[in-house]
């Protein structure tokens, strides 16, 4: 079985990109929180 370069680089990108966007839109929707209210329901 050989590893070819291309199929390396596609899954580091491609696993780049999903980390990004999973950690990009919860960071997105809690910087429009505002603290006393994330607190309140703590």
């Amino acid at each position: 079985m050989v590893i070819n370069p291309y199929q390396i680089t596609v899954v580091v990108v491609g696993a780049v990109l999903l980390s990004l966007a999973a950690t990009l839109f919860p960071s997105y929707r809690a910087s429009s929180v505002k603290p006393a209210e994330a607190l309140r329901y703590e």
